[in-house]
């Protein structure tokens, strides 16, 4: 049963890897992944800006849209291999910050590899996207 909607930037390559270890560790099956250019993405996250829609990924739960660091840190909690490193997290601040470096880092890590849009290329929008 889906539990969450992990959507991801499906024009980049370290996006679509991260997506796959993520699809490898959900072993309950609990998260549908989709790409950013997909009509069914955008109505999920319809309330984010294209700035913000392409920035990041994000984690849609019961309707409610979290991204980036914060999508990380629920998406931590989604999978059964990792629920005692968000519960570690929540509890300790050193530990948060550090997810919240690494996670940073991988962001860098995006736009600088092969993310077209995070190095400034625009594809175009999905049918019935807003525009920038």
């Amino acid at each position: 049963m889906t539990q969450a909607y992990l959507l991801y930037d499906d024009g980049c390559g370290v996006c679509a890897a991260t997506k796959d270890l993520v699809q490898r560790f959900d072993t309950d099956q609990s998260i549908e992944s989709m790409g950013l250019t997909s009509e069914r993405a955008r109505a999920l996250a319809s309330d984010l800006e294209e700035a913000a829609y392409w920035g990041t990924f994000h984690l849609v739960r019961q309707g409610h849209v979290r991204s980036g660091a914060d999508a990380f840190e629920d998406l931590l909690g989604i999978l059964p291999a990792t629920r005692p490193f968000r519960k570690a997290i929540q509890e300790l601040p050193p530990i948060r910050s550090g997810a919240r470096s690494l996670f940073e880092f991988a962001v860098r890590l995006r736009g600088d590899l092969q993310c077209d849009h995070a190095q400034g290329k625009r594809r175009a929008p999905s049918p019935g996207a807003r525009a920038p």
